[in-house]
């Protein structure tokens, strides 16, 4: 092994595991090329789909929508300019500009809504001009779910938040989306069990029951009533 030259090392790294372990090997390379493009191909498709007039229209204030996926953002692209819409976006090719693209976003009225990956949007930045939340795809792991919605469910918010979480309609039968959200609810229940305290964003059973139906978003639009400062959570 020391005798080998850079290229044979990872070589043999990567034979090695093949060959201790190939179950696991196989099982990760699925996850990672068919599963993770699966995965993205998926909320692609609802960034694409998703009605964003409506959901904003509905806000008194702003809205900001999360992804993970840098591929998600570009494709709402071509959606916004087919809306008529002006949006911002904050993501690692623009991190550079942040300061600048919020001040916009904020000073603007014109300019609605703000695209950001949740890496690109610390718990440090507040976004008291939105009190819209769009998640194209829900975060893995209840701190982040927190960390998200403290963008704009904060001290200084005076407008009730509303928070959407965006699955895939299969007729109640689970898909690569509504997994996600499956995960996000076990991490829950695991810092539940652990440190006895449950989260402020607890998903409750009609979000876990994937209810993603059309008229389940019409009437979580209708119900965006402002009456105080708390989030309340519709899944579409």
């Amino acid at each position: 092994m020391a005798n080998l030259a850079s290229a044979e090392k990872v070589r043999f790294k990567n034979t090695k595991t093949i060959v201790k372990y190939v179950n696991l090997k196989v099982m990760g390379e699925c996850l990672g090329r068919i599963v993770g493009r699966a995965r993205v191909d998926a909320h692609v498709e609802l960034a694409k789909q998703f009605d964003y007039i409506r959901v904003i229209e509905a806000g008194v204030k702003k809205t900001v929508i999360f992804t993970a996926y840098i591929e998600v953002l570009e494709a709402t692209r071509p959606v916004m300019k087919e809306l008529g819409l002006k949006a911002e976006y904050v993501y690692g090719a623009t991190n550079k500009n942040i300061d600048a693209i919020l001040d916009k976003y904020k000073s603007d009225a014109d300019i609605n809504p703000l695209f950001a990956t949740y890496a690109s949007l610390s718990t440090a930045i507040p976004l008291l001009s939105a009190d819209v939340l769009v998640m194209i795809d829900a975060p893995y792991r209840d701190h982040a779910l927190q960390q998200t919605i403290s963008r704009i469910h904060r001290r200084g918010q005076d407008e009730q938040c509303f928070v959407f979480m965006t699955t895939m309609d299969t007729d109640g039968k689970p898909n690569i989306t509504t997994r996600t959200i499956d995960i996000l609810s076990w991490s829950q229940q695991q810092v539940a069990s652990i440190t006895g305290l449950k989260s402020p964003y607890e998903l409750s059973e009609e979000e876990t029951e994937r209810n993603a139906s059309m008229e389940a978003f019409t009437l979580a639009i209708e119900q965006m009533q402002p009456t105080n400062t708390l989030s309340s959570f519709a899944q579409w």
